[in-house]
């Protein structure tokens, strides 16, 4: 896959839309207790990171791509031997490497299948922070909408099959739009390793037809959370819920924390490697 390929594919950083008060409050508090007010929040807005303890062992290293301010990594961190972070938005590489436990191991730059350099655009009055970055060429269409100019960062981009881990016991991969590239770029890794994987569809950013085939392809079945039990995703159309449900896909993430509209919207999928 070549770089310009990378580029059409779309990665997205983070939550959209994101309101900007939870960026304000970034700035104004201690990093660390930011920090730790995110990862408490997110597991409302994510509920199955609630579970990531029975995800990987105790002797096991975890994969963070796309950390955003880093909730699945304190949480990782807490369970896992060892936790490597690959976020490549500056601002939240550095936050997450200030704010993260020894064992965190953060690699700054875009996960993908081929190892070069992508252009990751910012949006309009901020820094990318806000969960809407994106590797898009033509930008994330922001400056359309608000009438201000967008402007771009060159990001290093790595395959995840390069970086040196062991033992590797979960993958979680928020990288809204560019899941199939890094997958393509882990395949060493989840054929070698068969690790549990946490990742992150939405079929309106990329078809999740194509992610999900592959992932059948490579013996792994997904499951999600629903009501407080895993379900089966065989037998759930997740395209159509998502579409059905796009209203609560449009919730800024303190509503969605505040609401516990997470619980409804079905997004973060777990799969599961299973015997051939």
């Amino acid at each position: 896959m070549s770089e310009t390929a990378v580029k059409n594919s779309g990665h997205h950083i983070g939550k959209e839309p994101f309101l900007t008060v939870v960026n304000v409050l970034a700035e104004l508090a201690p990093d660390r207790m930011f920090a730790a007010a995110v990862a408490v929040a997110h597991r409302r807005f994510e509920p199955i990171l609630r579970r990531v303890g029975t995800f990987v062992t105790p002797r096991q290293t975890a994969l963070d791509v796309g950390a955003w301010y880093g909730p699945w990594s304190h949480w990782m961190s807490r369970h896992a031997r060892r936790v490597v972070t690959v976020e490549p938005n500056p601002e939240l590489a550095a936050f997450v490497t200030r704010t993260c436990r020894p064992n965190v191991t953060v690699v700054p730059k875009a996960a993908s299948d081929v190892e070069g350099f992508a252009e990751l655009w910012l949006p309009p009055g901020g820094r990318g922070t806000e969960g809407r970055a994106c590797l898009l060429p033509q930008g994330c269409g922001h400056a359309e909408r608000t009438g201000h100019t967008e402007h771009t960062v060159k990001v290093e981009t790595v395959r995840l099959d390069s970086l040196d881990v062991d033992d590797v016991g979960l993958v979680k991969i928020d990288v809204e739009g560019h899941e199939l590239a890094v997958l393509r770029g882990a395949e060493g890794i989840i054929r070698r390793w068969r690790p549990n994987l946490v990742v992150e569809i939405e079929d309106s950013r990329s078809p999740a037809a194509a992610t999900l085939e592959l992932l059948r392809s490579w013996h792994y079945r997904g499951w999600f959370l629903d009501r407080g039990r895993m379900r089966p995703l065989d037998d759930f159309d997740l395209v159509g819920h998502q579409r059905e449900m796009a209203p609560l896909a449009h919730h800024g993430y303190l509503r969605a924390v505040l609401t516990g509209s997470g619980h409804r919207y079905v997004n973060t999928i777990l799969f599961l490697p299973s015997s051939r």
